[in-house]
């Protein structure tokens, strides 16, 4: 369980880390909707993960 919530850690620090380098390439706003919608689809995947090992 730790090393879950490890990784899960370390990808929301990736997924900040490139938005806050994409914010100085395509501007901000965009930067943020890009980020917005991998942290979704991060959360969507560890909601699918859980269910399955449930299972």
């Amino acid at each position: 369980m730790m090393r879950g919530i490890g990784t899960a850690l370390l990808a929301v620090a990736a997924v900040i880390a490139a938005q806050t380098a994409l914010s100085f390439v395509v501007g901000f706003h965009t930067a943020e909707l890009i980020g917005e919608t991998a942290l979704g689809a991060l959360f969507l995947y560890a909601v699918v993960r859980v269910g399955r090992k449930r299972r």
